[in-house]
């Protein structure tokens, strides 16, 4: 799938879930803790929106076998760990359900003796809001047309998108969503003027929208102007941390300058906060074998196929799954020498 397409289908199915985290460095998962022989570890750290740690959270851990279910407690750091788990190929759900706090529920894989570590950010109930309605009712002649442009855009016809767009801000004039959705039809149409206009109104709309700033991270992507994407995506991540489209896309341009542990924490916000994209997942896995973290990028590898089997990337991953194994035996041969 094109990095356009991906994006498009990010914005389209846009939608207020799993909107938050905090812009904390995350540390890469430690392959240097040992399990013991046939048995994996689940870890991690709990942490709130702004970096700080989540200590006394109760954190749940259901075996999807046999339904087994075990609880531990964050200590003051906010980490927690489940030991002996048994491997082989074993599905587990990490769950933490934090009064006033999203419930959060992430699906971890034992694959092989290798820890698994899983970062969770403690996500407000009170996050959410539409900026599209800015306390107005949109008409529902404008919502129609806002519908048509969506259906053909998902179509690949932009042309044809822009033109219920512009019916439907023609309607409603404080539609914030259209005008950056017909933004996103200029662009495709590589009409970049026109776009930049349509991202300025939404912005009159929403002075500190951080979805716009994204566009215009994507705006200057289609430009070929780089550096001037890279700072649209981290000024739409400072207004907003939790915004995880602007941590996904600046995630993919560190990466595709090979910049893999810049990525690392931009990837890891999109990974936790939007796990249902297999985008997301592609993009993690890359940049933990830049990063050389095998064992992790393996976990990452059977997290992809368990969620997309029949994905158009799983029969490549399928073909390296064996030979990424036999690396990571290898690698422990040499270090137990």
């Amino acid at each position: 799938m094109s990095r356009l397409a991906v994006f498009c289908i990010l914005f389209f199915s846009l939608v207020p879930l799993l909107r938050a985290q905090s812009d904390m460095t995350v540390p890469v998962p430690d392959e240097s803790i040992t399990a013991n022989p046939g048995t994996s570890t689940v870890q991690g750290e709990v942490r709130y929106r702004n970096g700080q740690p989540a200590p006394s959270v109760v954190v749940t851990l259901v075996s999807e076998r046999d339904g087994r279910i075990r609880r531990t407690v964050t200590g003051p750091a906010g980490n927690y760990s489940f030991l002996n788990l048994r491997t082989g190929d074993y599905r587990y759900d990490v769950e933490v359900d934090e009064k006033g706090y999203m419930p959060v529920r992430e699906l971890v894989i034992s694959c092989d003796m290798a820890p698994v570590s899983l970062f969770i950010t403690l996500i407000p109930m009170n996050v959410y809001g539409s900026a599209s309605l800015r306390g107005r009712k949109i008409p529902k002649q404008a919502q129609a047309e806002y519908a048509k442009g969506v259906a053909a855009m998902d179509k690949g016809n932009s042309k044809q998108a822009a033109l219920h767009f512009v019916k439907a801000v023609g309607i409603c004039p404080y539609y914030f969503d259209s005008y950056l959705k017909l933004a996103a039809a200029d662009t495709n149409q590589h009409r970049f003027a026109e776009a930049q206009k349509m991202i300025n109104r939404a912005l009159r709309l929403s002075k500190r929208s951080s979805l716009a700033y994204a566009y215009y991270g994507y705006l200057r992507m289609e430009e070929g102007k780089l550096g001037q994407a890279k700072g649209e995506f981290s000024h739409a991540i400072r207004l907003n941390p939790s915004d995880w489209l602007a941590q996904l896309e600046l995630g993919r341009v560190l990466l595709s300058e090979k910049q893999a542990k810049a990525a690392f924490p931009h990837l890891v916000v999109a990974h936790q906060l939007h796990p249902q994209l297999a985008s997301v997942h592609l993009l993690y896995y890359d940049d933990l074998i830049l990063l050389n973290k095998k064992s992790a990028a393996l976990a990452e590898l059977n997290d992809f196929l368990a969620r997309f089997p029949n994905a158009p990337e799983a029969a490549r991953l399928r073909r390296v799954r064996a030979p990424l194994e036999a690396s990571i035996r290898s690698s422990r041969r040499q270090s137990s020498r």
